[in-house]
């Protein structure tokens, strides 16, 4: 990366090439981070014709490349808390830079129904983040609530079926102060005396 030259006092009709052993190069390249760097006119005037009257240095700024940062969907089930870190997709990342994970928010809590809920990303983890202007984009129903596993339990007398009536049966694994309510007949895996 090379600003060029400006130059006052050149005679009609040239440019600033004629002023040759003259440069404002300096080590910056595309990978170069963003900040301000000293700019200063470098090398020795060869052309006879001109005489370097003052030297003004300068300031080259490398501004912060504009990014888009989007979580990843995922799911968790009902009952469960929220995760609070995940991955995300990263759009406008240059020279390898790039994000690794996010922090994770979300309206939904574990008492949230199945559904969808939309998930935010914040606090991104990669490299080279400090060279650029962070947008967080949420993604709309990017949490996904799915239904819980429960267990059911219960006994009942021998009869020579597997049929059981569903008001026999207790429902384990449920969340806080759920009531779970069965009903109608279901089926065991074997009617013999014993665990189904």
């Amino acid at each position: 990366v090379d600003p060029g030259l400006s130059a006052t006092g050149l005679a009609p009709g040239e440019g600033i090439g004629v002023l040759t052993g003259l440069s404002s190069g300096f080590a910056l390249d595309a990978a170069s981070a963003a900040g301000a760097y000293p700019l200063a006119v470098a090398g020795t005037l060869a052309n006879p014709n001109y005489r370097l009257a003052a030297r003004q240095d300068g300031t080259f700024t490398i501004a912060r490349r504009p990014a888009t940062i989007t979580p990843d969907a995922l799911a968790r089930v009902y009952g469960e808390a929220n995760p609070t870190s995940g991955r995300a997709r990263g759009d406008g990342f240059v020279n390898g830079d790039g994000v690794v994970g996010v922090g994770l928010r979300s309206p939904a809590d574990a008492r949230s129904g199945v559904g969808t809920y939309d998930l935010a990303a914040a606090d991104a983890v990669g490299t080279g983040l400090a060279n650029y202007a962070i947008t967080y984009a949420p993604r709309s129903g990017g949490l996904t609530v799915t239904p819980r596993p429960v267990t059911l339990a219960g006994t009942r007398a021998y009869d020579a079926t597997a049929a059981i009536a569903g008001g026999l049966l207790t429902v384990t694994d449920r969340v806080g102060a759920d009531v779970v309510t069965l009903s109608g007949t279901g089926r065991l895996a074997g009617r013999d005396v014993g665990t189904q």
